[in-house]
């Protein structure tokens, strides 16, 4: 039994592999903390906007037929639009106003 004097030659695949794969892994770590999504309530508002998600809300009371206002009676039904168009018509797959 004798032993081979000269050194043996690595597959460097693997250990290629080995570091791609852990560059791959600390970049998406490193990106789920500093490239977080911003968060809804850190997002400014416009009025138009707060104004249209009150009226989907409270569509009843600021043009149904109950209005104090003739002239603002838009609507012949003291339903809101949020009764069919869910979480002021922002939920996908709910009659989504985001979507048409």
């Amino acid at each position: 039994m004798s032993l081979d004097p000269t050194p043996r030659r690595e597959n460097g695949a693997f250990q290629l592999a080995l570091i791609a794969g852990t560059a791959v892994g600390a970049v998406v770590l490193l990106s789920a903390f500093l490239l977080r999504p911003v968060q809804p309530h850190e997002l400014q508002v416009e009025p138009s906007v707060e104004y249209g998600r009150q009226l989907i809300r409270d569509t009843a009371r600021m043009m149904g037929p109950g209005h104090e206002e003739p002239n603002q009676r838009f609507s012949g039904t003291y339903m809101d639009c949020a009764s069919c168009h869910l979480d002021t018509g922002t939920r996908p797959g709910t009659l989504s106003l985001l979507e048409s």
